[in-house]
């Protein structure tokens, strides 16, 4: 078996993807609102952020994203063993697997708020005894929470596929995924570039285009519509391509032992051109060449 790296993750990523296009297109759907809702507060101040009816939209849009983040590692699992995706097969993974990754998703943002704050209040406290005035809270923390939920990304990308495949949750998942080689960081930091930096770009190119007078009713609609989409399969990588990562270092932990269930064959390694996905990343291009020019 070829060892892994970026190259072959990501040919084997766009691989499931164009196998199953429709099944994972279906799928992106359920982080449709909580795109929108990044796409409208991405202009918007971090401490502005931090207020109840904001923060009560993100709860109601971030449920649809987790599990769509179950239901996408669920049936990476499955495209990996061969197994033909379907919808009642994906729904399973709902009963079996949502509640524990909600627990680890509840764990994680504990965490992550703790530290923020943690890591806020030693600002401030150092900044006041170097510049002998106070900044105020809410200018740090929000930043803090960005700068952490970054690196969180990074480190805990491979949480939800140890939620699915051994039945864990909570902190376990998170310690787990943390607890990984150099060499795993390193793709897991690549697939977070890669993809919610991308989806980043993207949004802000929309907001961008919008706000030109220049530029037609129609053509905008075109442009975002695209970029959405794109946005959704994104996320759909990072989710993918994450339980790709895991396999593999799994199958790493287990050498000597029998793992040809979850074995993608070496000839996946060719990277395949025909494919919902590698269509859709031709119409985006297509749509962004065109509105360089206008």
């Amino acid at each position: 078996m070829a060892s892994i790296n970026h190259k072959r993750l990501f040919n084997q990523t766009i691989t499931i993807l164009n196998s199953n296009s429709l099944h994972f297109f279906t799928l992106s759907l359920l982080f449709l609102p909580l795109t929108v809702f990044s796409a409208f507060n991405l202009t918007t101040d971090l401490q502005n952020l931090l207020t109840p009816i904001t923060i009560a939209t993100f709860i109601t849009v971030i449920i649809p994203a987790l599990v769509g983040v179950v239901f996408t590692t669920y049936s990476t699992f499955h495209a990996i063993r061969r197994t033909p995706l379907s919808f009642t097969l994906t729904f399973n993974a709902f009963s079996r697997s949502f509640v524990p990754f909600l627990f680890t998703f509840f764990a994680g943002s504990m965490k992550v708020i703790l530290m923020s704050l943690l890591i806020t209040q030693s600002f401030i406290t150092v900044d006041s005894l170097l510049l002998g005035f106070l900044i105020e809270p809410l200018i740090v923390l929000p930043n803090v929470l960005m700068v952490m939920t970054r690196i969180c990304l990074v480190v805990w990308g491979s949480a939800a596929a140890i939620v699915v495949s051994e039945r864990k949750s909570g902190f376990e998942p998170l310690n787990q995924s943390a607890n990984q080689s150099a060499k795993f960081r390193l793709l897991s930091f690549l697939i977070f570039v890669w993809t919610i930096c991308g989806v980043e770009s993207m949004l802000r190119n929309c907001v961008i285009f919008t706000n030109l007078g220049s530029v037609s009713m129609w053509i905008s609609v075109v442009y975002v519509g695209v970029n959405y989409m794109c946005c959704l399969w994104m996320i759909v990588i990072y989710v993918v391509a994450n339980t790709l990562l895991f396999v593999e270092c799994r199958k790493v932990m287990r050498r000597g032992q029998d793992a040809v269930d979850e074995e993608v064959p070496d000839e996946d390694d060719r990277l395949p051109l025909h494919g919902g996905f590698s269509y859709m990343m031709c119409v985006r291009l297509i749509v962004w060449s065109i509105s360089v020019s206008i």
